[in-house]
């Protein structure tokens, strides 16, 4: 009577179960692999690059560049939160009036 019910469904879904969770291991460390990879070139280049401009510009001359290059930055910065902003606040002109905080 018992080897009736007994099957080997519970096992293949653990095996099932098991593969998956492996195969999604393997991905997760070749990303991870990947782009430790990338950040490393990327920190490389960027090394070239800083000494480059040090042994070819003067120190005040690279300061500049350095600064400018940091105020270009905030400002694009500045400009996609004042996008963000305007993007949220025209999602909030065509909600419910419930939805906004002001009228309770």
């Amino acid at each position: 009577f018992e080897e009736e019910y007994t099957t080997n469904g519970p096992r293949a879904y653990a095996l099932s179960l098991a593969a998956v969770f492996a195969f999604t291991c393997a991905v997760f460390l070749l990303y991870d692999w990947l782009v430790e990879r990338r950040q490393k070139a990327v920190m490389k280049s960027a090394l070239q690059s800083g000494k480059l401009v040090s042994s070819l510009f003067p120190k005040e001359i690279r300061e500049r560049l350095y600064e400018e290059q940091d105020a270009l930055v905030r400002k694009q910065k500045e400009k996609s939160k004042r996008n963000t902003e305007w993007k949220s606040s025209k999602h909030e002109a065509f909600a419910p009036p419930e939805a906004h905080p002001s009228n309770s």
